[in-house]
């Protein structure tokens, strides 16, 4: 390690020239009329390189015991030093006093034409050297963040664990078991989406397929399938709440589970799984020995990705222990639980199910989800089904509904008008409810003269919808909103609008930072997309595995993700939009760009002369690779 005195005499000498060499050039630009076109450029490289040196001299982490490269900063700055020493020779010998009869002196009258080589030369030198020395201030500037980063990691690793690491072995288990939870799932996508409309998803209950599963005795299985849009969502939540106020008692249980594919604890079997474990040990705290067996050798390990075999013995095992105890379960957006996680999870629900074990236990379970992937149908299509595809009553209510609020609102009391509107309503939703949502909310920005034009303009179902939210961005901003589709779409996590300016490149303007202007490109994609706040913990908690790699802490955090899964299922369409959009559909394609970008940053961030002999160190960017490739 260099001694920092010595780093401070280098580059003390190195300005001394430094200055007297910009001077020189000062000289021949204004004294010469036919100097190199470049001595402007060389004095602003040379005035560039002196501010490098003095950020390097008074970096913080200069002198640290883990900065292992101060010698060849050292080195660097005395060979800049000795090439502008040598540039301070030639110009010195340069005579710029004698006018010619025109009033300046030629290049070639002074001297310089004979040394331009030798100029031009040491210029690119320097210039060398301005690299070599901006690739070592980013492992300087690399280091202390590095060191900021540790300390942050450690702050949160024991936020997050130190709930953990108090109270009973059995709390600790608990604890570790935990993943989300449901109640406040549930409420959440009240809040996001709104109250059930009265008299809506009753219907269910008087289905046939719903009463021969209530019913019947033993244990069985209902699926309730339907197109993206049509309500599956809040019959789950109806679900849940009926079997809750009617069902419920010492003798039966209710636990369930709200998939999503946007959110990592909820869209894997094992989370599942967890979930379920967690809701039946709070019904019966007995169940708690049969996770301690393994606990007790597994730890936290009990509880990763790659123990579903485990965890579904200990689910069925509980399962089956509570035989006298009737079980009801609700699974919502089955179809968004990962695909390969929910291939196995089918195969081990269908076998719990069959004819020979259906009597060894107690559980009625309901799945609702759409009928793809394949798998869905190919597992459930045995058991009790109900279809949402043609259910009309309940589509109806809520046009009633939300056309009656939207005539409040705007003050529209013609019924004709009124009746108008819920006609081109039933005519386009297709039966989405998602497509009433969306129309109605473009609608309230509207005036009750703009509405009647615009029912007209419609789109019909909800990939219309999106095609039309495509159409409409600016031709100048398609390609930026693209790359974010891209990005958004292929992304294993949410991403969060600072994570999506670093990607995208995104840089502010005079009077817009960074991220106003990646909300606006947010903004253009209407529909698609959604915003939705996520706490510090929730949000490092995904990226917990490079915690380490974290550069600095981040504020609470907006993170954007589709609106619905169906928006999502539009960008990876292979039915091309015309126009834009094409890379997304291309998964190999869209990932090629991703990871171009993601490569572009980590080379930005490592010195190429230092692979191999520095020590690997994090980069703002590097905790982006995670999110992206899981």
């Amino acid at each position: 390690m260099a001694d920092p005195l010595a780093i401070a005499t280098a580059t003390t000498q190195f300005t001394e020239q430094t200055i007297k060499v910009v001077r020189l050039c000062k000289k021949v630009y204004e004294k010469v009329q036919d100097g190199p076109e470049e001595v402007r450029v060389w004095r602003s490289e040379l005035e560039q390189l002196r501010a490098l040196v003095e950020e390097i001299q008074h970096s913080p982490a200069l002198g640290s015991p883990a900065l292992e490269n101060d010698q060849v900063i050292l080195s660097t700055i005395q060979h800049c030093t000795a090439v502008s020493t040598g540039l301070c020779a030639i110009f010195d010998r340069f005579d710029f006093d004698h006018s010619d009869p025109l009033g300046r002196k030629t290049w070639k009258a002074i001297g310089g034409l004979a040394k331009e080589s030798d100029i031009r030369d040491l210029f690119t030198q320097l210039e060398r050297l301005k690299s070599t020395l901006s690739l070592q201030i980013q492992v300087i500037n690399s280091h202390q963040s590095h060191q900021q980063s540790s300390q942050l990691s450690q702050v949160l690793e024991n936020v997050v664990q130190s709930p953990v690491q108090t109270g009973t072995e059995e709390e600790r288990c608990l604890q570790a078991l935990f993943v989300t939870d449901p109640t406040s799932d549930r409420n959440a996508i009240i809040t996001a989406k709104g109250k059930r409309t009265a008299g809506t998803c009753e219907w269910i209950i008087s289905t046939e397929g719903y009463k021969t599963w209530e019913n019947a005795p033993e244990s069985s299985i209902l699926w309730i399938s339907g197109p993206p849009g049509k309500g599956k969502t809040f019959i789950s939540i109806f679900l849940t709440q009926h079997l809750e106020a009617n069902v419920v008692s010492s003798c039966c249980n209710l636990v369930y589970f709200f998939c999503d594919n946007k959110v990592s604890t909820r869209n894997t079997a094992v989370n599942i799984l967890r979930g379920l474990m967690y809701q039946l040990i709070q019904h019966h705290e007995g169940l708690l020995s049969l996770v301690m067996e393994h606990w007790k050798v597994q730890q936290r390990g009990l509880f990763s990705e790659s123990s579903f075999e485990r965890l579904w013995a200990i689910f069925q095992a509980m399962v089956l222990s509570l035989i006298d105890t009737r079980i009801y379960c609700v699974l919502d957006a089955l179809d968004e639980c990962s695909e390969a996680s929910l291939e196995p999870l089918l195969y081990k629900l269908t076998e719990l199910f069959n004819s020979d074990n259906s009597a060894r236990h107690n559980v009625k379970l309901a799945i609702l989800s759409r009928r793809h992937p394949v798998c869905l149908p190919e597992a459930l299509s045995t058991f009790n089904h109900v279809r949402l595809d043609d259910e009309r009553h309940d589509i109806g209510l809520y046009i009633q509904d939300q056309v009656s609020a939207l005539g409040t609102r705007k003050g529209i009391h013609d019924a004709d008008f009124l009746k108008h509107i819920k006609a081109v309503f039933h005519d386009r939703a297709e039966g989405t409810f998602l497509w009433v949502s969306f129309m109605i909310a473009d609608l309230n920005k509207k005036s009750a003269w703009e509405i009647e034009s615009s029912l007209q303009q419609l789109p019909r179902g909800l990939d219309a919808v999106y095609g039309r939210i495509l159409d409409q961005i600016k031709p100048g901003d398609q390609a930026v909103v693209t790359e974010l589709l891209t990005w958004i779409t292929l992304a294993q996590v949410p991403l969060s609008v600072s994570e999506l300016c670093e990607a995208l490149q995104i840089e502010g303007t005079e009077f817009m930072n960074r991220e106003e202007l990646c909300k606006s490109y947010i903004e253009a994609c209407g529909h698609l997309l959604q915003s939705s706040e996520m706490d510090d913990n929730r949000y490092f908690g995904l990226r917990r595995s490079w915690l380490n790699e974290i550069t600095e802490p981040l504020p609470p955090v907006t993170v954007i993700g589709f609106v619905h899964q169906s928006a999502k299922d539009f960008m990876l369409s292979k039915s091309p939009h015309p126009g834009m959009m094409e890379c997304h559909r291309d998964g190999d394609q869209g990932h090629l760009t991703i990871c171009r970008r993601l490569l572009q940053l980590l080379l930005q961030q490592v010195p190429s002369h230092s692979v191999g002999s520095t020590p690997a160190y994090p980069g703002c960017h590097f905790y982006i690779l995670p999110a992206i490739w899981g």
